[in-house]
């Protein structure tokens, strides 16, 4: 798993992104402030995956409902069976809680932005080690994010094979 912790110096950590996934994120400007992060050790690895994908607990935070469907029936699709749904900012950081195991969040959200809801997720001791995946249509928004906390990226409209990888990869 990929925390964020900016207190970490000079580790050096393994590539955490598939060579798919990093030719779609070598699109964006500023991936060299992202690997100067990773380089720096503010993203580590974290062997605390969670053992079974079925007793998991996840996290959606999405205004649009038909995207909480969409993701609803990929996330569900997976194996987890536990699935809450903030429709705000707001309403995220008051369900936040030691028990989520995953937490998919939209970055365009109405009032408090899903970089701000995840900002304040990490301040939290419980939210240090949550891994957060983030969704946007646009990338201007990815090196303040990472910044942030977010551990990774999906691209709007994100497909049933991203999500699949993103549980895999945080929860298998």
């Amino acid at each position: 798993m990929v925390n964020y912790n900016p207190q970490t110096p000079n580790k050096t950590i393994p590539k955490f992104r598939d060579s798919a996934h990093d030719k779609k994120w070598a699109q964006y400007e500023g991936l060299e402030e992202i690997a100067t992060l990773k380089n720096r050790g503010c993203l580590t690895m974290d062997s605390n995956k969670h053992a079974r994908i079925e007793d998991a607990k996840v996290l959606l935070v999405e205004d649009s409902e038909i995207n909480i469907k969409v993701m609803d029936y990929y996330i569900r699709t997976c194996g987890i069976h536990s699935l809450d749904v903030a429709r705000s900012g707001e309403e995220a950081l008051n369900l936040f809680s030691s028990k989520y195991n995953l937490i998919f969040l939209d970055v365009n959200l109405p009032g408090i932005s899903g970089i701000e809801v995840c900002r304040e997720i990490r301040k939290k001791a419980i939210g240090k080690s949550v891994p957060i995946v983030a969704y946007t249509t646009e990338s201007n928004s990815i090196k303040e994010g990472i910044a942030a906390g977010i551990n990774e990226y999906l691209i709007k409209p994100t497909e049933f094979k991203e999500v699949q990888e993103m549980i895999q990869r945080y929860l298998g």
